[in-house]
């Protein structure tokens, strides 16, 4: 959000401080900040949803936006909640 987080080592104490990306560029080209390699692999291995939970959780979504639809076509009302939620499963779907 604005800024890049590293650590550095002060004397014993390691500080954690947040810099400003155009600082951050600065010193990764000056070599003061070193880049780390992150495969592909690493990524997948930090996923915590397996196949069945993105299913579970693909059929709530499912389930929910056809229950809106149906309610929205017999001129039901609808909350602003609910047109929220239905329009974040819109995006999330098109991810």
């Amino acid at each position: 959000m604005g800024g890049f987080s590293f650590n550095s080592l002060d004397g014993a104490q390691t500080v954690s401080k947040a810099i400003h990306p155009l600082i951050f560029k600065e010193r990764l080209e000056k070599g003061e900040i070193e880049m780390p390699m992150i495969t592909e692999e690493e990524i997948k291995d930090k996923s915590k949803g397996d196949g069945l939970a993105k299913a579970i959780a693909v059929t709530q979504l499912i389930w929910f936006s056809v229950h809106l639809i149906m309610r929205l076509a017999k001129g039901w009302a609808a909350t602003e909640l609910e047109v929220l939620t239905f329009a974040t499963c819109i995006m999330a779907g098109n991810a």
